[in-house]
């Protein structure tokens, strides 16, 4: 890889941990007593609010951790009051939904302080920069992706190593 491409990667990470700092600080209050799945919180009610995942096994596919760490976040944010389980399905309640609609005008927030200097010709130059990467990324084949995954299940920082027994 080039120096260059290196730059902008380590530019782009530093971009996208800081955001994720920052969100994280403004999550705090919403997290109450979920201390040691915070990070994994807003994940899980994102998908079960889309409806992509509503279920344990289905989230844990989806976010790629072990079923175990993901059912140990859930049964926090059941007894937390944020989901309910019908017919083991999950769903938002309403207080669930109100922590979710104020996380939502949180990111729409820093979004707008994201791309404040922003014009309109450099908003859609970065969406052409994201298209490319977007184009780049699916065409990683399957069978590609599936050794990747595995190498990152393997290193001793993949959240899975955590929780093995």
């Amino acid at each position: 890889m080039s120096a260059k491409k290196r730059e902008v990667l380590s530019k782009l990470n530093e971009t996208v941990n800081l955001d994720l700092l920052k969100k994280a600080l403004l999550h705090e209050s919403l997290y109450a007593g979920l201390k040691e799945h915070r990070h994994i919180a807003i994940r899980i009610l994102s998908q079960v609010k889309s409806g992509l995942a509503n279920d344990v096994l289905h989230l844990a596919e989806v976010l790629d951790l072990v079923p175990s760490e993901v059912k140990s976040a859930v049964d926090k944010l059941v007894a937390s009051g944020l989901l309910s389980l019908k017919e083991g399905r999950l769903e938002l309640t309403a207080k669930g939904q109100e922590v979710f609609t104020k996380m939502a005008a949180i990111h729409d927030e820093i979004s707008e302080q994201i791309f404040k200097d922003f014009d309109s010709e450099e908003l859609d130059q970065f969406l052409t920069y994201l298209a490319k990467i977007k184009a780049n990324l699916a065409g990683i084949s399957e069978s590609e992706l599936a050794q990747l995954k595995e190498k990152m299940r393997e290193l001793p920082t993949h959240p899975s190593q955590f929780f093995k027994k």
